[in-house]
Parts: structure tokens; C-alpha cells; sequence
């Protein structure tokens, strides 16, 4: 089943498997942002600041999704993955999360430690990488 699955994924026209892996991409760094809010030990500051937890998913999605695109992450990704990819995943990532970073401390929004960026940066690389 999960054979026939990824056969009709690769009988797609590119364009199809582009928008697919730009919607995984965007539940990647989602659950990323789920799972370190879940596990959290600033749970109680997040809880009092939703807007925050709001704001820090929307930034990344849009700032990741758009450093991808722009670095060409999507060509010619839709066949194979080596580790070289990977590793630009772990770039690209570090990128998104430097300039989300750097956009919080600017809007001086201080409630998010640099240990929640770093976790959600393994978070995000681990899922992107499986």
C-alpha cells in the first residue's frame, strides 16, 4: 500500500509534488513549534502569551516556506534525497530560524528563549530529514 502510495506520488506532474512537499513542509515546522509548546517548561509564560505562540508559528512558516522556495530547495528534491540535502535542510533551517530570531528581537519580543529556537531548529531539521 505504502508502495502504490509513493507511485502515484511520482506519476504526478512536478508542479503537484512541489505544492505537496510545500504542505508537508509547512506541517513540519508546525508540529515542531506543537511538540516543543507541548514539552515546554515555559508552558505557564506561553499559555498567558497565545498571541506569541501565534505569532512564532506564522513567522516561521512564512520565513522557512520563502527561504526555500528562494534557494531552490524544491528543484529537483522531488525524486531523491541524499545527504547533502540534508545538510542544505540544516542551512536552510538555521537560516529561517536566525531571521525569526532576529525579528522577535526586534518587535522585542523576549518571552521566547534561544532554547526554544534551538529545539524547534533540531525539531524541524529531525522531521525534515526522515
Amino acid at each position: 500500500m505504502l508502495k502504490s502510495l509513493i507511485n502515484y506520488l511520482y506519476s504526478l506532474p512536478v508542479t503537484y509534488r512541489k505544492k505537496i512537499l510545500l504542505l508537508l513542509d509547512s506541517v513540519i515546522l508546525s508540529l515542531s513549534i506543537l511538540i516543543y509548546y507541548l514539552l515546554s517548561p515555559f508552558k505557564e509564560v506561553a499559555i498567558n502569551n497565545t498571541n506569541n505562540i501565534l505569532l512564532i508559528w506564522i513567522l516561521l512558516v512564512i520565513v522557512s516556506i520563502t527561504i526555500y522556495i528562494f534557494t531552490g530547495s524544491y528543484k529537483g528534491l522531488t525524486r531523491y534525497l541524499g545527504s547533502s540535502t540534508f545538510y542544505n535542510f540544516a542551512y536552510r533551517n538555521t537560516l529561517s530560524i536566525f531571521i525569526c530570531y532576529f525579528i522577535f528581537y526586534l518587535l522585542k519580543k523576549d518571552f521566547f528563549p534561544i532554547k526554544g529556537w534551538i529545539i524547534i531548529w533540531i525539531l524541524t531539521t529531525s522531521l525534515t530529514g526522515i
